[in-house]
């Protein structure tokens, strides 16, 4: 994660969310950086018109249930 970090920040960015599906990344590793890193998720989503859909949360800290509605 640090060298994920460090490849951003190298390239003058400020901040970035580290995502994944149904994961919210840890990231306290890359405390310290130069560049402000920030934990989200890729939530699944159980909605019968949004087959297949996920909603990126961004800033979160757990997912409190896999499969949600979007609202």
């Amino acid at each position: 994660m640090v060298e994920i970090a460090q490849w951003y920040e190298a390239r003058d960015m400020d901040f970035i969310f580290i995502t994944d599906h149904n994961v919210v990344a840890d990231v306290d590793e890359t405390k310290g950086q130069g560049i402000l890193v920030m934990p989200g998720a890729e939530v699944g989503l159980l909605w019968d018109e949004a087959l297949g859909a996920e909603l990126l949360c961004l800033g979160i800290d757990e997912i409190k249930r896999k499969g949600v509605h979007p609202q």
